[in-house]
């Protein structure tokens, strides 16, 4: 039978989907009926609500249940429901954008760096929505130029500047998340190698995590799979992280990695982040090309031992002028 193609996972939120071809042998045809049934197994085993009462209802009465499905419409609000009562906030229904070829240029957001005195450096980290690796109808339409656009913005700075460097400030009070990894390939300046981030399943087993490698990003989530970088070695100064209640998913796990990658010499200003700490699996439907199922099937574990379930990442110091505050704190920090 025809089953779902699971993709990859991400860290998003508020995620504008590009059809994506999924890589997998020819299958026979599904019934819509197999394919709910396979559909409800797979979020009854890998969901991170699975345990719940409400999921449990659910999952009942679809077991009791004589409904027989005819067409994609008849069966896509219980489909809707069974994602958003197993996966939660997080996980979504969606329908691909199928319009990629018309965005424009400012369609990319990309960081942007401004000195401020002492030698401070004020880096704002965007959401990485429009970055997604992926195959649009069997042509590769990875964003390539921008993709490294984005990353080269900050490293190329940082290595032309790191000799006067003595404090960072690092903005994400408007990174609503996206593809985490060039993120982390932008920022890798801030990390010595080593584990960044786990992610455990809805019972705290560790599925997988992020590392950073000598000249490698690695993630062993799905798929062990190396993103090449030419790693700047970490420069040891005070880094002050900046949130608010739009940072979130992808945005909120660079936060916790900052944060722990030198807890003595960090600290976050700002307010609460938007309890989108949890990681999804994306999987195509194979009965309806232009749907995907983004589901939630895991929850970041910081370095330090902690478990973000869908919670917000609380400031060191909670205030209405975190860039202000962030900026008096550093001062202090570098004398």
């Amino acid at each position: 039978m025809k089953k779902l193609v699971k993709l990859f996972i991400l860290f998003f939120l508020l995620f504008p989907f590009i059809k994506i071809d999924a890589f997998a042998e020819e299958q026979n045809e599904q019934s819509l009926n197999e394919f709910y049934a396979d559909f409800m197994e797979l979020l009854n085993t890998e969901a991170i609500y699975k345990d719940t009462p409400e999921w449990k209802e659910f999952y009942s009465n679809y077991q009791n249940s004589d409904k027989n499905y005819t067409s994609f419409s008849s069966l896509y609000f219980d489909l809707y429901d069974a994602v958003k009562i197993a996966g939660g906030k997080h996980s979504q229904l969606l329908r691909a954008d199928t319009g990629f070829e018309n965005r424009k240029a400012d369609f990319y957001e990309y960081p942007t760096i401004e000195e401020l005195d002492n030698g401070i450096i004020h880096i704002t980290i965007p959401n990485t929505k429009n970055y997604l690796s992926a195959v649009l109808n069997g042509e590769d339409i990875t964003q390539l130029e921008e993709y490294q656009r984005y990353i080269n913005t900050v490293l190329d700075y940082i290595r032309n500047n790191k000799d006067k460097i003595k404090g960072f400030i690092i903005d994400l009070r408007n990174n609503t998340g996206g593809f985490p990894f060039p993120m982390i390939r932008a920022t890798n300046f801030l990390f010595n190698e080593g584990k960044l981030i786990e992610i455990v399943n809805a019972n705290e087993e560790n599925i997988g995590y992020i590392e950073l490698q000598k000249d490698s990003l690695v993630d062993t989530i799905e798929n062990e799979v190396e993103f090449y970088d030419k790693r700047i070695e970490k420069i040891d100064v005070p880094v002050a992280i900046l949130t608010s209640k739009n940072t979130g998913s992808a945005g909120e796990f660079l936060c916790l990695m900052i944060k722990d990658a030198d807890t003595n010499s960090s600290k976050i200003f700002g307010k609460n982040t938007a309890k989108y700490t949890s990681a999804n699996r994306m999987y195509h439907l194979p009965i309806e090309d232009n749907y995907y199922v983004n589901l939630t099937v895991g929850y970041p574990k910081s370095i330090t031992g902690k478990i973000y379930k869908e919670e917000p990442i609380e400031p060191d110091v909670e205030t209405e002028t975190p860039l202000e505050d962030a900026v008096e704190w550093l001062n202090e920090m570098i004398k």
